[in-house]
C-alpha cells in the first residue's frame, strides 16, 4: 500500500485537495477530523486542555470553544507546543489504526492529510509528501474569510508554522503543489500527479 502525505500551512488549501481526492474515490485520513473527534463533548482530553489553557475554553454546554482555544494556543510557540504535546500522541494512534484498517482492506493508495505532518514525523510513513503552497497574502485572505479572523491574527499563526520552503526542504520525498489560482487548475494538477502516483 502506498501512502501519500498532504501538508501545508494554514490557508494553503489542504482541505480542498483532500475533498477532491475523496470525491475521486481515494481514502483520505484527515488529522484535523481526528482532532475534532478527540475533542468532542465528554472526551477526557477536554479536561487536559482545560487544565493547560483554562476552563474558559469549555463552553457552558461542555463543548470546546475552538476559536478561544486557538487564540490562546497559537499566541506563541510555547503554547503551541503545549497543545501539540497533548494532542499529537492521540492523533497519531488514531492515524495508525485507520491506516492499518485500510491496508487490511487491500487499498493500494491512501492519503494522509496532516498540517503538522513533517513536524510530527508522520512523513516517515509516507512514500511521498505533497506540500500545498500559496502566497502569504492568499493564505491570509482565505483564513480571514473562513474564520472571520483579522489579518494580524492570521499572520501571527502563519509565523508560528514552518514556511513552504522549509517543508519542501525537509525531505527528498516532498513535491510542491501551487494553489494560488483557481480550483480548476489545482484539480488538473492533482489529476496529473495521480496518474504518476498510480504507475
Amino acid at each position: 500500500m502506498k501512502t501519500i502525505g498532504i501538508t501545508g500551512g494554514i490557508g494553503s488549501g489542504k482541505s480542498t485537495v483532500s475533498a477532491y481526492l475523496v470525491k475521486s474515490g481515494y481514502p483520505v485520513i484527515d488529522a484535523d477530523h481526528i482532532s475534532r473527534i478527540l475533542t468532542e463533548k465528554g472526551n477526557p482530553v477536554l479536561n487536559e486542555l482545560a487544565e493547560e489553557f483554562g476552563d474558559d475554553i469549555i463552553r457552558d454546554d461542555g463543548t470546546l470553544d475552538r476559536k478561544r482555544l486557538a487564540a490562546i494556543a497559537f499566541a506563541n510557540r510555547d503554547c503551541q507546543q503545549k497543545l501539540n504535546t497533548i494532542m499529537h500522541r492521540r492523533i497519531k494512534e488514531k492515524i495508525f489504526e485507520a491506516r492499518q484498517k485500510l491496508k487490511a482492506a487491500g487499498e493500494p493508495l491512501i492519503f494522509l492529510d496532516a498540517p503538522l505532518l513533517i513536524e510530527s514525523g508522520l512523513d516517515e510513513i509516507c512514500d511521498s509528501v505533497w506540500v500545498i503552497c500559496a502566497s502569504e497574502q492568499k493564505k491570509t485572505e482565505r483564513v480571514m474569510l473562513r474564520d472571520s479572523a483579522s489579518a494580524e491574527d492570521v499572520r501571527q499563526r502563519i509565523a508560528l508554522q514552518l514556511s513552504d520552503e522549509e517543508r519542501l526542504a525537509s525531505s527528498e520525498k516532498t513535491l510542491r503543489i501551487d494553489n494560488n489560482e483557481d480550483k480548476e487548475g489545482l484539480c488538473r494538477n492533482i489529476d496529473e500527479l495521480l496518474c504518476k502516483e498510480r504507475q
